[in-house]
């Protein structure tokens, strides 16, 4: 079965933020098990990704896991502490629509 963007936006978000801090794990990828189960009503700040250091490797993390034309705008938004996770989801969900537009187009959105 394929994956919604919401669905492959989540996992991104997951994985990324298991990669920025050791607060959050990923214990199985299929089914996709995430710890906090949680994880994604939490804000950045409460799972640790605090600073600019776990933000810039949470923004990496996220721009490598994502198509190539997903990355720009991945890079430049900038991701507060306070933000909720699951806000950043549905942030990443439109910019892989806007990719997956963009390639299906061959051009820009």
């Amino acid at each position: 079965m394929t994956e919604t963007l919401l669905q492959q936006a989540a996992k991104i978000t997951c994985v990324a933020c298991s990669v920025a801090t050791n607060s959050v794990h990923v214990t199985s990828f299929s089914p996709f098990i995430v710890a906090p189960a949680d994880l994604l009503e939490k804000t950045f700040a409460e799972i640790r990704i605090d600073d600019d250091a776990r933000i810039a490797i949470f923004q990496k993390a996220v721009a490598e896991l994502s198509p190539e034309e997903a990355r720009p705008d991945v890079l430049a938004t900038a991701v507060q502490p306070s933000a909720a996770i699951e806000d950043y989801v549905k942030f990443l969900q439109a910019v892989l629509a806007k990719a997956e537009l963009t390639g299906t187009l061959g051009g820009t959105v």
